[in-house]
Protein backbone atom coordinates (compact mmCIF):
# COMPACT_ATOMS: atom_id res chain seq x y z
CA UNK A 1 0.00 0.00 0.00
CA UNK A 2 0.80 3.28 -0.55
CA UNK A 3 1.36 5.44 2.54
CA UNK A 4 -0.58 8.72 2.62
CA UNK A 5 -0.12 11.73 5.03
CA UNK A 6 1.43 10.68 7.33
CA UNK A 7 4.78 12.32 6.41
CA UNK A 8 2.90 15.31 3.97
CA UNK A 9 -0.19 17.26 4.51
CA UNK A 10 -3.49 16.71 2.68
CA UNK A 11 -3.96 13.01 2.17
CA UNK A 12 -1.79 13.26 -0.49
CA UNK A 13 1.15 10.33 -1.36
CA UNK A 14 4.03 10.38 0.67
CA UNK A 15 6.41 7.92 -1.36
CA UNK A 16 6.90 5.56 1.07
CA UNK A 17 5.57 1.58 0.41
CA UNK A 18 3.73 0.14 3.60
CA UNK A 19 3.61 -3.53 3.93
CA UNK A 20 1.41 -4.62 6.42
CA UNK A 21 1.66 -8.20 7.95
CA UNK A 22 -1.06 -11.02 8.40
CA UNK A 23 -0.89 -11.10 11.91
CA UNK A 24 -1.21 -7.28 12.11
CA UNK A 25 -4.74 -7.17 10.40
CA UNK A 26 -6.03 -9.33 13.04
CA UNK A 27 -4.36 -6.74 16.37
CA UNK A 28 -5.85 -2.96 14.39
CA UNK A 29 -7.85 -1.78 12.43
CA UNK A 30 -6.93 -1.59 8.83
CA UNK A 31 -8.57 0.99 7.04
CA UNK A 32 -9.10 1.28 3.15
CA UNK A 33 -10.43 4.87 1.42
CA UNK A 34 -11.14 3.23 -1.68
CA UNK A 35 -12.50 -0.11 -1.06
CA UNK A 36 -16.43 -0.26 -0.65
CA UNK A 37 -17.49 3.79 -1.27
CA UNK A 38 -15.73 6.63 -3.30
CA UNK A 39 -15.93 8.98 -1.53
CA UNK A 40 -14.78 10.75 2.24
CA UNK A 41 -16.63 12.67 4.40
CA UNK A 42 -14.76 15.42 4.88
CA UNK A 43 -15.08 18.92 6.91
CA UNK A 44 -13.81 22.08 6.56
CA UNK A 45 -13.88 25.14 9.19
CA UNK A 46 -14.40 28.20 8.18
CA UNK A 47 -14.29 31.35 10.70
CA UNK A 48 -16.63 34.32 10.03
CA UNK A 49 -16.14 38.04 11.50
CA UNK A 50 -19.31 39.08 13.94
CA UNK A 51 -20.89 41.62 12.15
CA UNK A 52 -24.13 43.58 12.09
CA UNK A 53 -27.66 43.20 10.31
CA UNK A 54 -27.46 39.41 10.52
CA UNK A 55 -24.06 38.65 8.33
CA UNK A 56 -24.41 35.01 9.88
CA UNK A 57 -27.53 34.26 7.50
CA UNK A 58 -25.72 35.75 4.61
CA UNK A 59 -22.43 33.54 5.56
CA UNK A 60 -24.22 30.64 5.55
CA UNK A 61 -26.80 31.28 2.34
CA UNK A 62 -22.72 31.98 0.76
CA UNK A 63 -21.03 28.90 2.12
CA UNK A 64 -24.07 26.27 1.05
CA UNK A 65 -23.71 27.82 -2.23
CA UNK A 66 -20.40 26.92 -2.58
CA UNK A 67 -20.65 23.79 -1.29
CA UNK A 68 -23.88 22.80 -3.84
CA UNK A 69 -21.90 24.21 -6.86
CA UNK A 70 -18.47 22.14 -5.98
CA UNK A 71 -20.03 19.26 -6.19
CA UNK A 72 -21.19 17.81 -9.51
CA UNK A 73 -24.55 16.05 -9.99
CA UNK A 74 -22.58 12.92 -11.40
CA UNK A 75 -20.47 12.89 -8.25
CA UNK A 76 -23.39 13.01 -6.75
CA UNK A 77 -25.38 10.28 -8.24
CA UNK A 78 -22.32 7.96 -8.09
CA UNK A 79 -21.88 8.42 -4.36
CA UNK A 80 -25.79 7.79 -3.98
CA UNK A 81 -25.79 4.63 -6.03
CA UNK A 82 -22.09 3.33 -3.78
CA UNK A 83 -23.95 4.36 -0.45
CA UNK A 84 -26.89 2.45 -1.89
CA UNK A 85 -24.78 -1.12 -2.79
CA UNK A 86 -22.95 -0.53 0.79
CA UNK A 87 -26.40 0.06 3.22
CA UNK A 88 -27.41 -3.05 1.09
CA UNK A 89 -24.05 -5.13 1.47
CA UNK A 90 -22.99 -4.31 5.46
CA UNK A 91 -27.03 -3.19 6.86
CA UNK A 92 -25.24 0.32 7.67
CA UNK A 93 -28.01 3.15 7.80
CA UNK A 94 -28.96 5.35 5.34
CA UNK A 95 -27.00 8.28 5.62
CA UNK A 96 -27.37 11.29 4.04
CA UNK A 97 -24.90 12.64 1.28
CA UNK A 98 -25.88 16.46 0.67
CA UNK A 99 -22.82 18.70 1.87
CA UNK A 100 -24.42 20.93 4.89
CA UNK A 101 -22.97 23.81 6.62
CA UNK A 102 -23.08 24.28 10.81
CA UNK A 103 -22.61 26.90 12.92
CA UNK A 104 -21.28 26.80 16.30
CA UNK A 105 -21.21 30.32 17.67
CA UNK A 106 -17.25 31.13 19.55
CA UNK A 107 -15.64 33.95 21.71
CA UNK A 108 -13.71 35.15 18.90
CA UNK A 109 -15.76 34.25 15.54
CA UNK A 110 -19.07 32.75 14.35
CA UNK A 111 -17.74 29.40 13.02
CA UNK A 112 -19.02 27.10 10.10
CA UNK A 113 -18.17 23.71 9.48
CA UNK A 114 -18.95 22.59 6.01
CA UNK A 115 -19.14 18.71 5.70
CA UNK A 116 -19.10 17.05 2.44
CA UNK A 117 -18.76 13.36 0.68
CA UNK A 118 -16.06 14.12 -1.74
CA UNK A 119 -14.03 11.76 -3.79
CA UNK A 120 -11.57 10.54 -1.74
CA UNK A 121 -8.74 10.69 -4.28
CA UNK A 122 -9.46 14.36 -4.75
CA UNK A 123 -9.65 15.04 -1.29
CA UNK A 124 -6.76 17.83 -1.88
CA UNK A 125 -7.97 19.68 -5.03
CA UNK A 126 -11.20 20.15 -3.61
CA UNK A 127 -10.39 21.53 -0.46
CA UNK A 128 -8.55 24.17 -2.59
CA UNK A 129 -11.58 24.64 -4.96
CA UNK A 130 -13.61 25.00 -1.68
CA UNK A 131 -11.63 27.03 0.09
CA UNK A 132 -11.19 29.62 -3.21
CA UNK A 133 -14.72 29.39 -4.12
CA UNK A 134 -14.82 30.69 -0.04
CA UNK A 135 -13.19 33.54 -0.34
CA UNK A 136 -14.35 34.97 -4.09
CA UNK A 137 -17.73 34.57 -2.76
CA UNK A 138 -16.64 36.70 0.42
CA UNK A 139 -14.65 39.03 -1.58
CA UNK A 140 -17.85 39.61 -3.73
CA UNK A 141 -19.91 40.53 -1.12
CA UNK A 142 -18.52 44.35 -0.15
CA UNK A 143 -16.73 43.32 2.93
CA UNK A 144 -19.87 42.21 4.76
CA UNK A 145 -19.05 38.97 5.56
CA UNK A 146 -15.14 37.97 6.19
CA UNK A 147 -12.60 35.19 7.23
CA UNK A 148 -12.03 35.68 11.01
CA UNK A 149 -8.81 35.89 12.75
CA UNK A 150 -8.44 35.78 17.22
CA UNK A 151 -9.34 39.25 18.31
CA UNK A 152 -8.19 41.07 21.42
CA UNK A 153 -10.73 43.88 22.52
CA UNK A 154 -8.98 45.94 25.36
CA UNK A 155 -12.04 47.54 27.54
CA UNK A 156 -11.49 49.68 29.90
CA UNK A 157 -7.83 50.38 29.86
CA UNK A 158 -6.39 53.51 31.53
CA UNK A 159 -5.43 56.11 29.51
CA UNK A 160 -1.63 55.52 29.19
CA UNK A 161 0.83 58.81 29.45
CA UNK A 162 4.17 59.07 28.41
CA UNK A 163 6.18 62.04 29.46
CA UNK A 164 9.75 62.19 28.41
CA UNK A 165 12.17 65.20 29.92
CA UNK A 166 15.79 65.65 30.27
CA UNK A 167 18.46 63.37 28.87
CA UNK A 168 18.59 59.45 29.20
CA UNK A 169 21.45 57.78 30.30
CA UNK A 170 22.46 54.08 30.58
CA UNK A 171 22.19 52.15 33.65
CA UNK A 172 25.70 50.80 34.80
CA UNK A 173 26.98 47.24 33.47
CA UNK A 174 25.69 44.52 36.03
CA UNK A 175 29.32 43.07 36.74
CA UNK A 176 29.44 39.34 36.04
CA UNK A 177 30.82 36.56 39.19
Amino acid sequence: MMELGERVSSDLYSGRVVRVANGFVFKAQVFNDSGEFPSLWDEIVVPVRYGQDHHHRLARRLLEGVVRDTFSEQHKLESLRAWAQLVHRFLVEKASLEPNVSLIVTDNWLQFTMRCAADFKQRCATKDELFTRILDAFAANDGRVSIASTTILLLDAPALQVQLSGEWEAPPPVPHP
